[in-house]
């Protein structure tokens, strides 16, 4: 299986629908060809869905399935074609009577003859593959709410905990483990040792290993050594898998050459003589650990762990494992807990306590594994909640494939893809090409558009936006995991058997490999025994190889062509000439400087990316591209002129140029009319009429922008040009950034322009993103001042150097804000309650604010809040849902406002960095977090009492420090420190820090000394269960944990003070090795 044929020939069907009647096509003498072809395809739909759930078991079907494909994409590409030639022949007509595009040159008559010919051609193919079609009795489904889940519309309170996925046992299990791990075997030959986490897949082996890898115990009995995590997929890189380790125990191996001898020599040294804790997941061959790593790493210290999680217990034997752990099945007590987790519990109770038998019965056929239950958690989310649906899942035909799809995958995975609508579907496959670590929305939608994934036709969202929605439906169902390192589920994780799951249905039309790989595997030929004959998608990652395999020009139906190849620096001469059904071209970090003049040919390209690469040079070639939907050039630091032919992409909908430092953008960028983002565009003054450039009027005429970024605005000549540029009328605008930026020798006229532009640009209401930086106006614009006017939705707002301003705007009444950033306003000396000003007598006050960002205010001096009276008269409370406040670099505030103790009751993130006159923090009951640095008058930090984490640098007159009830976490960071803080000993000897879990200080190698056991400073830590002291770069540290009894330390030669420092016996002061105690 690969291309979804329901979603494609609807979508198909549509296209030839809207064009059967258009003039062009009738005036070339082909509208009854392309009627027949519709007729004939609208035929096949309602067989598709029978089809394809049955190709999986019988493969005369699978066959004729790979006929119609071939023939559906072989359509779509002359289709298309034929569609794109008669617009350019439309185009040229009424523009020019020059050719403007090869495509419109060709005569007529050639024309007609050789695009009916084709056609033609299409239907007696079609009419071979219906009468095959005969032969396998299809049944006729027609889609119905058993059949297909509607979309979720519901999302859950919250995602599971991870115990959840392992069953109860997991806390005990990751103790009994992490015990295992750090006891010291004086028998053990080596000095590394392997353990193993084995069981079957889907069951949280490395759920377990990430619990185990958190461990902060055993994190600081391997200290002070980076643990490190390495997945290893089933064909793995040895280059990859050695560049990971370097980089995960501290080295970087993008200084190295890409020598695997190299890598090795490096990861020998770094871990020479060192003890170490290396998880490798997901192991399918022992030779990963006997035939690379075992050698580079032995090396180190005796007592080197290295953790593996493995489905094949003869993977842990033949890694010579010293100790196997089995995860067990959850009992299905514990899987209808799982289950019922999965759904919003507000009214549902009842619900599901009357589905219990159904769902016991489901439970049973996932078989204790925890990944299948949550597959299903995810079917059944998107269904009606009653036993009629509920049982037609029990009974559906999916759960026989278990055993007979590939890689252990279960058929309770199946069914959650066949339960998924045909667009998603086609979405789903195409994570196949990809690292099942390495998923970005972002990235994903625009290459789901250019494939043609997405079926806009039934929403009024835009492409993009229904991706997005796409994206979000896939984790709703459990097949995507949020990467926790991401914002707002921008950054996903595919579990391994998914991801089989994904390439065994795509595994005609997809590969993902190196350049090795694809010469073993990849043919070009229909009779070759190799296992892709003519993929339709490639991605080829390989560091070591310069130029691409010639055998992949001839791959003549290829759509996707992604390449992360950073040595290629140049392209095969005639590549492009060949490749004429590419789609996609993404060669993000290449070497390469120029693209080759034959990139115009591709008139079917939609998206074309170059980010982070070494290009210099775009040929004005470009211009042919009237299909091309997306332009990437993120990051391209060479690139300082984009041509002029980018003016004549009239499809283009994304041109992203953020972080490339183009000098001027070309004037004719105003045609391009169907731009959805522009990014990076910078505005230029036209003083050479020969050579014109974008100025800020031409905006204008792009009306359907959702999100713009223009620099260099300090270069517009007048407000008229603003007026031109007509903001206010782009309603489908919801991200603006505007950038400037204020001369050395700037004008009171400057100023005055400065100010008159910006009072022009004035966005529309929809707006939900404004960044303005640079601003040198000494007045904010007057729709500035009133923002919950003029922008009432706004959720985003950052103000960056607006240095000139000495007045922040009034944006309390701002409904909708829940991010607001004011960085660089060094003119701001008073912060008032003018600040939370009511507008219209509405009662709000920062309602949905979250995260406030106040940083480079250098001559801010007060912050004084509402009045306490009319906050109650009006029942107001300001920044009621405020959770994180960071002042940074305001050295001349005096004290926080006391309405934060009072109102922000939701606050537990506080960070206050340079804020010299502050003296206490006090009286905060909901924080949780505080980091303080460089606060050098603060003297006070007490009646925390919901402090977990404090972090605390260089604030060297901090003496008081109590009735901190909940701190767990402490942190203390100063090189000059001479003694750890007196008040330790106090807490010491009161208990007021009888919470604490651990203390971390990065200090100088003479604090260290005296830190000892028994030495000076001793009894200020030896209470708390964990301590590390380390100096930078970790030169020098000391690791102490109070049960287990353990005492490490790794210091120079330095003399300990006369007040009875020292060693107390148990570690020489002067010892330049590793010396310790523990018992």
């Amino acid at each position: 299986m690969a291309m979804v044929l329901t979603a494609f020939i609807t979508k198909f069907l549509t296209v030839l629908s809207s064009y059967a009647e258009e003039e062009s096509v009738m005036l070339l003498g082909v509208p009854e060809d392309i009627n027949k072809l519709q007729r004939r395809l609208t035929r096949l739909e309602n067989v598709l869905n029978d089809a394809e759930d049955r190709e999986i078991t019988e493969r005369a079907i699978k066959h004729w399935l790979k006929e119609l494909r071939d023939f559906m994409y072989d359509a779509e590409d002359i289709i298309e074609e034929y569609l794109l030639r008669t617009k350019a022949r439309a185009n040229n007509t009424s523009s020019s009577s020059l050719c403007w595009s090869p495509i419109s040159c060709i005569p007529v008559s050639l024309f007609r003859h050789e695009i009916g010919l084709r056609i033609k051609n299409l239907n007696i193919r079609l009419d071979e593959i219906l009468k095959d079609k005969e032969i396998f009795s299809f049944s006729t489904i027609v889609i119905n709410q058993h059949n297909v889940s509607r979309g979720v519309t519901s999302r859950r309170t919250s995602s599971l905990v991870e115990q959840d996925l392992v069953g109860m046992k997991i806390e005990e299990d990751t103790k009994c483990l992490v015990e295992l791990l750090m006891k010291d075997d004086q028998r053990a030959e080596e000095n590394i040792e392997v353990f193993a986490i084995t069981g079957m897949a889907g069951i949280g082996k490395s759920t377990l290993a990430r619990k185990i890898f958190n461990n902060e115990i055993l994190v600081s009995h391997f200290y002070p050594m980076p643990t490190g995590w390495v997945s290893v997929c089933q064909d793995f890189s040895e280059i990859d898998i050695l560049r990971t380790c370097v980089r995960v125990f501290g080295g970087n191996p993008g200084e190295l050459t890409a020598s695997k001898q190299d890598l090795e020599d490096k990861l020998c040294e770094l871990v020479e003589n060192k003890r170490f804790f290396l998880v490798l997941d997901d192991v399918w061959d022992a030779k990963v650990w006997k035939e690379l790593l075992n050698e580079p790493l032995r090396s180190c210290a005796k007592g080197s762990r290295v953790l593996v999680t493995t489905r094949d217990e003869a993977v842990a034997k033949g890694m010579q494992a010293v100790h196997q752990h089995q995860v067990e099945k959850l009992r299905d007590v514990d899987g209808w807990a799982l289950l019922s987790k999965s759904f919003v519990l507000e009214d549902d109770e009842q619900d599901l306590k009357r589905l219990k038998d159904i769902g016991m019965e489901i439970v049973k056929k996932c078989d204790g594994l925890p990944l299948a239950i949550k597959a299903i958690a995810g079917v059944l989310i998107a269904k009606e909640r009653n036993r009629e649906t509920w049982n037609h899942v029990l009974q559906d035909s999916a759960w026989k494939l278990t055993g007979i799809l590939p890689d252990g995958v279960m058929g309770s995975l199946y069914l959650s893809y066949k339960n998924l609508k045909s667009p998603l579907k086609q979405c789903f496959m195409y994570l196949s090409l990809f690292p099942k670590s390495n998923l970005y929305q972002g990235v994903l939608a625009r290459l789901w558009i250019a494939e043609g994934f997405i079926d806009e036709t039934q929403s009024s969202l835009s492409p993009y936006e229904l991706a997005i929605q796409y994206w979000e439906e896939l984790i709703e169902r459990n097949i995507l995991q949020p990467n926790p390192a991401y914002y707002n589920n921008e950054g996903c994780i595919l579990h391994d058997l998914f991801q089989s799951l994904a390439q065994h249905l795509a595994k005609d039309e997809c590969f993902y490999g190196n350049v090795q790989s694809f010469s073993e595997t990849v043919s070009t030929g229909p009779s070759s025994s190799k296992s892709f004959v003519n993929p339709r998608r490639l991605y080829i990652v390989d560091r070591e190889a310069k130029s691409i395999p010639e055998s992949l020009k001839e791959l003549k139906s290829l759509r996707s062509l992604l390449v992360q190849m950073p040595s290629i620096s140049i392209f095969p001469r005639d590549v492009f000439k060949k490749l004429k059904s590419l789609r996609i071209i993404d060669f993000s970090g290449s070497s390469i400087e120029k693209l080759p003049e034959s990139i115009g040919s591709l008139i079917l390209l939609r998206y074309l990316e170059l980010s982070q690469s070494h290009i210099k040079e775009i040929p004005e070639s470009i211009g042919n591209l009237i299909n091309l939907h997306s332009l990437i050039l993120l990051k391209c630091k060479n690139l300082k002129r984009l041509p002029n032919g980018v003016t004549s992409l009239k499809s283009l909908q994304n041109l992203n140029l953020d972080g490339t430092p183009i000098e001027a953008m070309p004037k004719g960028i105003e045609r391009l009319h169907k731009l959805r983002v522009l990014t990076g565009c910078v505005l230029s003054k036209n003083s050479n009429n020969s050579d014109p450039h974008c100025s800020l009027e031409d905006m204008k005429s792009l009306s359907v922008l959702q999100h713009l970024c223009l620099h260099n605005l300090e270069t517009v000549t007048s407000k008229d040009e603003a007026i031109s540029a007509s903001m206010r009328a782009k309603e489908k605008l919801r991200n603006l950034e505007l950038y400037c930026t204020m001369n050395q020798d700037c004008q009171e006229e400057d100023i005055n322009r400065i100010q008159e532009v910006f009072e022009e640009l004035c966005p529309s209401k929809s707006l939900a993103v404004l960044i303005i930086d640079g601003y040198f106006g000494r007045e904010y614009p007057n729709w500035i001042t009133k923002l919950s006017t003029f922008i009432p939705y706004l959720k985003r707002l950052e103000l960056v150097n607006c240095k000139q301003c000495k007045k922040l705007p009034s944006l309390g009444s701002l409904y909708f804000l829940d991010y607001l950033d004011i960085t660089g306003a060094s003119s701001v000396t008073e912060i008032g309650p003018e600040f939370f000003a009511i507008e219209n007598n509405t009662t709000c006050c920062f309602p949905k604010l979250t995260h406030l960002y106040f940083c480079g205010m250098t001559n801010w001096e007060e912050w004084s809040w509402i009045n306490e009276d009319e906050a109650r008269t009006l029942r107001l409370t300001p920044l009621k849902k405020l959770q994180k406040l960071v002042l940074n670099g305001c050295p001349k505030l005096r004290s926080l406002p006391e309405g934060l103790l009072s109102h922000c009751t939701a606050l537990t993130d506080l960070a206050l960095v340079s804020a010299n006159n502050v003296k206490e923090m006090k009286n905060l009951y909901s924080v949780k977090h505080i980091l303080v640095m460089d606060c050098e008058s603060l003297i006070e930090v007490s009646n925390l009492t919901h402090l977990y984490r404090l972090m605390i640098t260089k604030c060297r007159k901090l003496v008081v420090v109590e009735r901190l009830d909940e701190l767990q976490d402490l942190v203390l960071d100063d090189q000059e420190m001479e003694t750890l803080p007196e008040w330790l000993l106090t807490a010491a000897g009161e208990g007021k820090f009888s919470r604490i879990q651990k203390m971390d200080f990065e200090s100088n190698a003479q604090l260290l000394s005296r830190c000892l056991m028994n030495g000076p400073e001793w009894m200020k830590f030896s209470y708390m269960p964990l301590v590390r002291g380390y100096t930078p770069g970790v030169t020098s540290y000391i690791v102490y944990t109070k049960d287990p009894l353990s005492f490490v330390s790794k210091l120079p030669d330095v003399t300990v003070g006369n007040d009875g420092g020292g060693s107390g016996g148990d570690v020489g002061a002067g010892s330049s090795e590793d010396a310790g105690i523990s018992t």
